[in-house]
């Protein structure tokens, strides 16, 4: 998944693959060993098994005394001084979380915590997994990642699983998102493979795609409330979001604050009809005969036609594949207003961002409406990015004057590693903002753009997700709302958390009657480990550091006290 990516601008368009990160998928095959090094492997497990169940026996009477010699209310005071002072916590129950769990479920959910602890450890973790299938070992490391990290993160490996997950986050006012875990990529494929046999495989697993999204929104449809994640890059092939992200990028770059129509068509020479279709949309950018960014966003937003992408230099090969895309998530968000599910538009990275935003704008001006009701489709919005809360505020404005239901996710961001190394790799700037604190603000600034237009009451409103696990940004928007007169029962301001993290926060918030949801990824184990390796890796302060000290607290806190017998 962390693989460099340098070089891939120049490589042809076949030798660019749509794969859920195979080097990964591979090494979580359940194979048996061959007969050959089994004799070696029983003599090596023996070895094993003798050191581990020493460790497990000095660390177990260790551990024994530890849960026995613990002050369950000093533990709980401690909690709760880790909290921010807000009447958000003051009534918080720190094992409100576990009521539904078993011990054991509990126990592990401590060792998964104490295991991000060790940077090494999360660091390594691709390289580990590579070993382990050299070995002929990924059928252990299968069972490890299974009844660990996996079992602690995600809802299951098919969608029957998720049933009880499900009703015990509801019976605890905690609402669910669906996220069938499909990651992908660039890939560097076969120089010698036929681009046309690469691309009609590509669409295939795109379509493969589009049914696997469309049973999540039929399992959604059948618990009210509950929304669904997409991710667009699964609907289509990489290389053409890479292809129309580039030509929509470059068109921004060329069009700024504002061209004439002859410094466009010097750019464009085809263009003509592009600029006039911009010029004549109504926006508060556009100023005399100049067209804008504001422009070309609102234009493709009322009508991503193929036509426009052609004049922007996009390839006509790619141009109809887009579209096939774009028709696939117009038939998901149809099914989703039809079954009354939320339809959440993941951000992925930078490269395809502006594909991807080109078609959640589109489909949330075709399908959220300009009246009351709940929205349908939601784009996701990563306020680590330079370049995010300027995008945000943009497409804000436009929707209220294109008269449709703006809504958001707003998250910080979940690429950072991979973004940075990638800009390092290719020699351009980093997009990731330079500092925490600047993420932070930016953060901030975007929640209070949309509250601004939720508390001003108009119709079109807005919706948001506050989609953090930032206990200070919480707090922040629940003050806020109460401060401009936001109806916490209103469902305009919702609030989503990954399953497995912040669980007090979460909890804190459905005792106080505050929409809340728990992200719930599911699919087989080898196709999750990229996302759980993107868990681990880009998260590792909040899991490891001293963010996820409370998690670590309250869970040590719930062992101490069923230990004792409280």
């Amino acid at each position: 998944m962390y693989r460099a990516l340098a070089g891939l601008r120049a490589a042809p368009a076949h030798a660019l693959r749509l794969r859920p990160s195979p080097a990964i998928s591979r090494s979580f095959t359940t194979q048996a060993p061959p007969k050959t090094s089994r004799s070696l492997l029983r003599t090596s497990a023996r070895y094993l098994t003798l050191a581990t169940a020493g460790t497990a026996l000095i660390g177990g009477t260790a551990l024994t005394l530890q849960l026995a010699l613990a002050d369950p209310d000093a533990l709980s005071r401690e909690i709760l001084k880790s909290v921010p002072s807000d009447p958000l916590y003051a009534k918080c129950d720190p094992r409100a979380p576990f009521r539904s769990k078993s011990t054991l479920a509990v126990l592990r959910s401590w060792v998964v915590f104490k295991l991000c602890d060790c940077a090494l450890l999360v660091d390594s973790a691709p390289q580990l997994l590579q070993l382990a299938d050299t070995l002929h070992m990924s059928w252990l490391a299968h069972w490890i990642v299974k009844h660990t990290f996996f079992a602690h993160f995600c809802g299951g490996e098919s969608l029957d699983e998720l049933g009880e997950v499900m009703a015990a986050l509801k019976s605890n006012g905690i609402g669910s998102i669906l996220d069938i875990s499909i990651e992908a990529d660039l890939e560097a494929g076969q120089a010698d493979a036929d681009p046309v046999e690469v691309r009609a495989r590509e669409e295939v697993e795109a379509d493969h795609a589009a049914q696997l999204f469309a049973a999540s929104i039929n399992a959604a449809g059948n618990h009210p409330g509950t929304c669904i994640a997409v991710k667009v890059t699964a609907l289509g092939p990489t290389p053409v979001l890479l292809s129309v992200s580039s030509a929509i990028a470059r068109a921004h770059r060329m069009l700024g604050a504002g061209v004439t129509r002859d410094q466009w068509l010097a750019s464009v020479p085809g263009g003509a009809a592009l600029f006039d279709a911009m010029t004549s949309a109504k926006t508060t950018s556009r100023s005399g005969g100049t067209a804008t960014s504001a422009d070309l966003v609102s234009l493709l937003a009322r009508d991503p036609s193929p036509a426009y992408l052609a004049m922007l230099g996009v390839p006509a090969e790619d141009v109809a594949s887009y579209a096939k895309l774009l028709d696939r998530l117009r038939a998901l968000c149809a099914q989703a207003k039809d079954k009354g599910v939320g339809l959440m538009v993941d951000a992925e990275q930078t490269y395809f961002q502006p594909a991807i935003d080109t078609a959640a704008l589109a489909m949330g001006k075709a399908f959220n409406g300009s009246n009351g009701g709940a929205p349908v489709v939601f784009n996701t919005y990563q306020l680590y990015l330079k370049d995010a809360l300027g995008r945000l505020k943009r497409d804000l404005a436009m929707s209220e004057e294109q008269g449709w239901h703006f809504a958001a996710k707003l998250v910080r961001g979940a690429y950072m590693v991979s973004e940075r190394a990638k800009a390092k790799a290719e020699s351009y700037p980093s997009p990731i903002n330079d500092t925490l604190e600047s993420t932070h603000a930016s953060y901030n600034a975007g929640v209070d753009a949309v509250l601004a237009r939720i508390a001003r009451g108009t119709n079109p409103s807005a919706t948001v997700i506050v989609a953090s696990h930032n206990r200070d940004s919480v707090v922040r928007t629940t003050r806020e709302m109460r401060h401009l007169g936001v109806d916490k029962s209103s469902g305009r301001v919702l609030f989503g958390q990954l399953m497995g993290m912040h669980d007090l926060t979460s909890y804190a918030l459905a005792e106080n009657g505050y929409p809340i949801y728990k992200y719930l990824p599911y699919g087989p184990v080898h196709e999750v480990v990229p996302y759980l390796l993107r868990r681990a890796q880009e998260n590792s302060a909040v899991l490891g550091g001293a963010a996820g000290k409370v998690d670590k607290q309250i869970l040590w806190h719930e062992l101490v006290c069923r230990f004792q017998g409280k």
